[in-house]
């Protein structure tokens, strides 16, 4: 067990060690004018966001005319409108048929 925490230590000694480096270049480079080159990890980070922002940019698509198979909605353009039409036939009409029921089986 011993071994085992003195190994911890150790990585931990060598991971501040490595962060302290990292900062005394980062400080020199900017002393000198020289840019400062980006770590992997804050790179991808960066690459994420613009894509997090393209995709945010992007306008919706157009939805597709509609086909000569299908009609308007609403009562005016039915063959055979019913008599009493209010909005929830209103708004099964818009929807059809991407709005069906759900099968009825013995189980439900």
């Amino acid at each position: 067990m011993r071994l085992r925490t003195m190994a911890g230590i150790a990585a931990a000694g060598f991971v501040a060690q490595l962060w302290v480096h990292n900062r005394d270049l980062r400080e020199r480079l900017a002393a000198a004018g020289r840019p400062i080159p980006l770590s992997p990890l804050r790179r991808a980070w960066l690459s994420l966001r613009a894509a997090k922002r393209n995709l945010e940019e992007v306008a919706t698509p157009e939805p597709p005319p509609p086909s000569a198979d299908t009609r308007p909605a609403g009562p005016d353009s039915m063959a055979y409108p019913p008599q009493d039409w209010d909005e929830v036939d209103e708004a099964a009409d818009e929807s059809f048929p991407a709005s069906d029921p759900p099968s009825f089986t013995s189980r439900h």
